[in-house]
């Protein structure tokens, strides 16, 4: 995995990212094995941990656990206690990836806060770093924690997820959870029908009909002004600030969280070769307005029917002060950003601008025209999921619309859309296989594409996967329509899925429904049998060993199931 990087551009005011971030702690990422940094007495050495480098302590013997270098105890309602070195049984725990620092030291559990929230990455009143919540009345909120969510390991900041799973998914939107990917040794005993069967995939890339979205994608081809996720996708970071609100912090330390997140999530849902390289200048450019003057004050709600007109003349203001000293001439995606202190009130809105042709909703600069580019807002609680799914709108992806009970053919408790991409909800946040074949970032290999009717069984990997192996089974039933069935188990960042959303997830793809649509339609929606226990969130829609379903005149059947994935059996009528 490339870490961040940055284009030279102008010594004086651009970095790569790596380089400003807060000092080197264990678990950050390092660009070659070998590397050594000495901080505070404490010495890094950087090593290869599957694709990626990262830093770790230093060790002479090979069975002492690598410790993070201690986390600076914030100030808090409560005096923070010591925090003992925990003695942590890797056999008991799978291998997960540390937290970032908080983003700031009031994330404090005990301390107020702002605004209810979804968990964050904060400090427990021991000082040690764990998921918070601001949570309480209007007027009274506070900091706080809950004992059900993911334990974090003091010493490592690593979320600590037992081995053993428990039955029901932790819905409560998690960041940065992520269970290194394993692929099992163990092989199903079921006969599997032959790969060159299915291996012409080109009836299975539906359509995208005409109409049906202006500006995104669920079939294809994505359209033309819509940015490649490839090897080179550059994205330049415009950071401003105001007359009454002067940023005193390097704008890469405040956005290193997100921007991370960003890069290191679609580049993990590839299997080719992706690079996503993020410029962030030194500091914050200077604009001569108080931030209030620029009517940025709008609510999402409102954004809509010319609300939110102000916030593109504001973009181009942004990007004109910083224009002198950028070439923006192979950037593709530009993001706007304001400093720490701006709040919801003063910017209300987190925009991602996807242009259509002819739109003057464009952001201009002295190179070129920037037709994909976020407007950071409505972000003084910091929301990774929601950059890292307003990110995704940049490569074509759409929000999936309609959410009923779509289908009069299925059973309604059973219908609408899961909860299991990052482009329809934030709680199990991996991206659907069929996002990926659209995308182009499988290999057409990983994809089996079933056209003759004769029955046939297929092994379909965790989608989470990192290796090149089967992925998907897709049916085309349409020039617009197909099921598509993905194996999805707790793994990467559906780090937590309990058992019960485990299992061969099943879905129709329409590409002829328009987004929002409520007339039936829906651009995607799971295909299930009928539970005895329906949750609102509908985790438990995956099919088990032995549950089928049918649709379109097709059945499918988990035939086995185990760590491997899933064999599904796919027969006509």
């Amino acid at each position: 995995m490339k870490k961040f990087a940055a284009i030279v551009l102008i010594t004086l005011f651009l970095a790569p990212v790596n380089q400003t971030f807060a000092a080197v702690k264990a678990g950050d990422i390092c660009k070659k094995a070998g590397q050594t940094s000495t901080i505070s007495g404490v010495t890094y050495s950087c090593v290869k941990k599957g694709k990626k480098f990262v830093w770790t302590v230093k060790t002479t013997k090979k069975s002492e656990v690598p410790t993070a270098n201690p986390t600076p105890t914030p100030a808090a309602t409560a005096t923070p206690v010591p925090t003992p070195t925990p003695t942590i049984d890797p056999a008991k725990y799978l291998a997960t990836e540390p937290l970032p620092l908080p983003q700031s030291k009031d994330i404090q559990e005990g301390k107020p806060c702002s605004k209810a929230s979804w968990p964050v990455v904060g400090y427990l009143f021991n000082g040690s770093v764990g998921y918070v919540v601001c949570a309480g009345a209007p007027g009274y909120t506070k900091w706080e924690s809950n004992r059900q969510w993911i334990k974090v390991d003091a010493a490592t900041r690593k979320p600590l997820i037992p081995v053993e799973n428990q039955e029901l998914t932790l819905d409560t939107r998690q960041p940065f959870a992520y269970i290194v990917p394993t692929l099992s040794t163990k092989s199903p005993t079921t006969t599997i029908s032959p790969r060159e069967q299915f291996a012409n995939v080109e009836p299975c890339r539906l359509k995208e009909d005409s109409g049906a979205r202006s500006n995104s994608n669920m079939g294809f081809p994505i359209k033309s002004n819509r940015i490649p996720l490839d090897d080179r996708v550059v994205v330049q970071v415009i950071p401003v600030d105001f007359a009454d609100v002067r940023a005193t912090t390097n704008p890469a330390d405040d956005l290193a969280d997100a921007l991370s997140a960003i890069e290191v999530f679609w580049e993990r849902q590839a299997s080719k070769k992706v690079d996503i390289v993020i410029q962030v200048p030194d500091k914050y450019f200077n604009l001569k307005k108080n931030v209030l003057d620029y009517g940025l004050n709008i609510p999402y709600s409102q954004f809509g029917n010319g609300g939110g007109k102000n916030y593109w003349p504001f973009a181009d203001e942004a990007a004109a002060a910083v224009d002198d000293l950028v070439d923006f001439s192979k950037v593709d995606i530009a993001i706007v950003t304001g400093p720490p202190a701006i709040t919801d009130q003063q910017i209300g809105t987190f925009v991602a601008q996807k242009s259509v042709i002819g739109d003057t909703s464009v952001l201009h600069t002295k190179e070129k025209v920037i037709e994909n580019f976020l407007i950071r807002g409505a972000d003084e609680i910091r929301d990774i999921f929601n950059w890292i799914h307003e990110f995704g709108h940049m490569f074509g992806l759409t929000d999936f619309g309609h959410d009923g009970w779509a289908d009069p053919s299925q059973n309604a408790t059973n219908a609408g859309k899961g909860f299991f991409d990052i482009m329809t909800s934030y709680r199990s946040p991996e991206l659907y296989v069929w996002h990926r074949f659209l995308l182009g970032v499988l290999n057409d290999s990983q994809i089996d594409c079933v056209t003759s009717t004769t029955k046939s069984t297929h092994l379909i990997r965790p989608v989470a996967s990192t290796e090149n192996v089967q992925k998907g089974v897709v049916i085309p039933l349409s020039s617009t329509e197909a099921i598509v069935i993905e194996s999805r188990r707790r793994m990467g960042y559906d780090a937590t899925l309990g058992k019960e959303g485990e299992g061969a997830l099943v879905y129709k793809v329409d590409t002829s429904a328009s987004f929002g649509e409520q007339t039936g339609k829906s651009s995607s929606y799971v295909l299930s049998t009928p539970k005895s226990v329906q949750r609102d969130f509908r985790f438990s829609m995956p099919l088990k060993n032995g549950e089928s379903v049918s649709y379109g005149g097709w059945k499918i059947t988990v035939v086995e199931a185990g760590e491997f994935g899933d064999v599904v059996s796919v027969e006509k009528g």
